[in-house]
């Protein structure tokens, strides 16, 4: 071991960083150890660098460094350079001969102190301590109060000193220093070991005389403790006695008005439809202007008809009397008869016009009621159905059963198979498994065992609409016009080659055909092996692998595994119970019978309607028969009676020019007249549509305020105590 660099910044007078090479020099073709000397004048800064190799080396006297303060190491600055914050001494050793017992060919000793008091030791780089530093170097026998550094005045020094101050030098020269200091670390902390010992027993000495006052404090805070746990104990049982009456009592009534609540509010519900409708009815536009208009449009057209029969009399008058003188007085009396028929032929197309509006609107009624009472008869189906499963789901609860949310929403879905067409079941109860293959096949189809199969998209969104309005758990549906074709490929079959490949899933399972693309969705090129060995082999991410057992491997990597339930089977999975109380559901067994019996009240109340509609439409029928026969007879007796005004005609030659203006006359006023009256009838149409609808508004208007009334009536005695 030989010194070979020694790097100074910022130490004392060396404020640029001061690199000093000892190198080695070629003797007859061999490396020897050079020997290097630092000359120069006075103050130059020589004896710095001896202090810079004692100060690195750990020396901790400011005296044999020649400094006075510890930031005195630092270069204080000159006239042409600011002071450094830090001083650093690097010194490297060839440790080639292994003497410092450190594993590195070259071993470099750093120090470095900073101005605020701080000070690091580093070896090759790495902070350590100054122990550190200190048991390197003394292991090596070599030291900064060693020989191995010889100062001025040091020779002297060591022939005048006595005998044991000379030992040091000759412990570190034998290596002995390296245990002193070991030793010295062990008195030291003997040494704070028997100050903590001295200062314990002061402490103990000055506690003992307060000990047996606390003793008795302990023993009262004891006995305090054990009166205190019975205290507690008896206070539990009083109260708890207590509040389980309270409880018993709140429950019970509580459950009264939670139920009455609810129905309560189903009413409220039913109430507030009304009154929207009340209010609908009520923000309609007023149709006095309407009806007003048509009066006037009728008034204006009867004024014009009576006019013309006043003029159309008159003329016909005067006709008389020109029969009356060519002899044709009958004549007059077929013409008188014409216009009697003529007359009461309108009047029955006014009936048969006001019959006819009547039948259709009854007609259109009817069709409605029928329709309402098709939803109603719907909506009772479903409440009904919804009631079984709560009262079924009730009996659970009751004996301790338990049903997951899902299973209650699947059976709720699969008991509206009659109301909503198109639902076929589950995934599991549309496949037929074998018995050695349950396991795999519930481990590859998982949750999705409780899909439904649905025949088209709109099916599920009724059945998701129904879960919805009903607020149970979402479920997973299958539309078969929407699922896509998936075929096993040839690359992907050539994996059944493979040693304990059974086949694929969808191929192992039995469907029918129509159902073909669900199972392919749900399994794809899923292959199911005896065992996980065989799996491994396989090879994993090539498909996806289930084994017998249960073990999976994705097609991803991911692996999942472990012990199976024997009740972990196909259509047979096991759920947690994520249900309601019974108290819950026997409040929405209550509010469910309410809305039955309100529903069918309804459904009474519109076949009642119904019936009344069929008789009121039966003599409609009659009446309009009777109407239409009649009216057929008089039209046909009008016809024979022109028929023989036309063949009992004065012969025009005996027509005077009087006549034959009259016969014109006659001739426009009754067309006019005929035109008149076919607008009068249009016009009375009219009214009586109108009429009819207003009357339609004041049934529906008594009908909304009666189901009100009934509605209150039973919101009052629902009202909870």
């Amino acid at each position: 071991m030989h010194l070979s660099r020694l790097e100074i910044q910022g130490f004392k007078s060396f404020a640029k960083k001061t690199v000093f090479e000892f190198p080695e020099f070629s003797n007859h073709h061999k490396k020897a150890k050079s020997v290097s000397a630092v000359v120069g004048p006075n103050g130059s800064g020589k004896s710095n660098v001896s202090d810079a190799i004692r100060w690195v080396l750990g020396e901790q006297s400011l005296k044999l460094i020649r400094c006075k303060k510890s930031d005195d190491v630092i270069f204080g600055g000159s006239h042409s350079k600011a002071r450094q914050g830090m001083a650093e001494v690097s010194i490297h050793f060839d440790n080639q001969d292994k003497v410092l017992p450190i594993d590195f060919s070259e071993v470099v000793l750093t120090r470095r102190v900073y101005r605020d008091g701080e000070t690091e030791y580093l070896i090759n780089k790495k902070k350590v301590r100054l122990f550190d530093i200190l048991m390197l170097l003394a292991k090596a026998n070599f030291g900064q109060k060693s020989y191995s550094i010889v100062g001025q005045g040091m020779v002297d020094h060591i022939i005048n000193i006595s005998a044991y101050e000379r030992k040091e030098f000759f412990d570190e020269a034998t290596g002995v220093k390296q245990y002193q200091i070991k030793r010295d670390q062990a008195v030291n902390r003997l040494r704070r070991s028997r100050e903590n010992l001295l200062q314990t027993n002061q402490i103990l000495q000055e506690l003992e005389p307060r000990l047996r006052l606390l003793t008795r404090q302990i023993k009262k805070l004891e006995k305090r403790k054990e009166v205190e746990t019975e205290l507690r104990a008896k206070q539990k049982n009083y109260y708890a006695f207590i509040n389980n009456n309270l409880q018993n009592d709140k429950k019970r009534h509580g459950d009264q008005s939670d139920i009455k609540e609810g129905i309560k509010q189903e009413l409220s519900d039913e109430l507030e439809k009304i009154q929207s409708e009340l209010a609908q009815l009520a923000r309609e536009e007023s149709r006095k202007d309407i009806f007003n208009e048509l009066q006037k449009k009728y008034n204006k057209v009867s004024n014009e008809k009576n006019d013309l029969l006043k003029d159309l009399t008159v003329v016909k008058g005067k006709m008389s009397l020109e029969y009356s003188k060519v002899g044709k007085q009958n004549l007059s009396w077929l013409e008188d008869k014409k216009e009697e028929l003529g007359k009461r032929i309108n009047e029955i197309k006014e009936s048969y016009n006001n019959l006819k509006i009547k039948i259709n609107s009854k007609e259109t009624d009817l069709e409605n009621f029928e329709k309402k009472a098709a939803e109603i008869n719907s909506e009772l189906v479903v409440l009904q159905n919804n009631l079984q499963t709560a009262e079924d789901e009730l009996s659970r609860l009751k004996s301790g059963g338990k049903m997951s949310e899902t299973m209650y929403s699947v059976k709720a879905v699969l008991r509206q198979k009659e109301t909503i067409k198109g639902i076929f079941g589950t995934v599991g109860d549309l496949a037929k498994v074998d018995e050695m293959y349950e396991v795999a096949m519930a481990t590859a189809a998982g949750a999705r065992v409780l899909a439904i199969v649905v025949a088209t998209d709109d099916v599920a969104i009724k059945c998701i609409k129904y879960l919805k309005e009903n607020r149970l758990a979402p479920l997973t549906f299958y539309p078969l016009n929407k699922l896509r074709s998936w075929r096993i490929n040839a690359d992907q079959k050539t994996i059944l080659e493979e040693n304990g490949a059974i086949g694929f899933a969808q191929e192992l399972i039995k469907f029918d055909d129509q159902f073909e693309k669900v199972y392919a969705q749900i399994f794809g090129s899923t292959v199911i092996v005896d065992n996980l060995e065989n799996a491994k082999q396989i090879g994993v991410g090539r498909e996806r692998l289930i084994t017998l057992e249960g073990d999976s491997i994705e097609k991803a990597g991911m692996m999942k595994g472990g012990y199976s339930r024997r009740s972990f089977r196909w259509q047979r999975l096991g759920y947690d119970q994520v249900g309601v109380s019974q108290e819950e559901k026997v409040k929405e067994i209550a509010i469910l019978k309410q809305k039955i019996a309100d529903r069918a009240q309804q459904k009474e109340g519109f076949v009642t309607d119904i019936n009344t509609l069929r008789v009121d439409g039966q003599i409609n029928d009659s009446k309009f028969k009777g109407l239409t026969n009649e009216l057929e007879s008089l039209e046909k007796e009008k016809a024979k009676i022109e028929e023989e005004i036309s063949d009992n005609q004065v012969d025009p030659d005996k027509q005077t020019e009087f006549h034959k203006n009259l016969d014109k006359k006659k001739a426009e006023l009754e067309r006019k007249f005929e035109l008149a009256e076919s607008q009068s009838l249009e016009v009375r149409k009219e009214l009586d549509e109108f009429n009819l609808e207003e009357e339609k508004k004041k049934v529906a208007v008594f009908r909304l305020q009666k189901e009100m009334q009934e509605y209150q009536m039973k919101l009052i005695l629902r009202l909870p105590n």
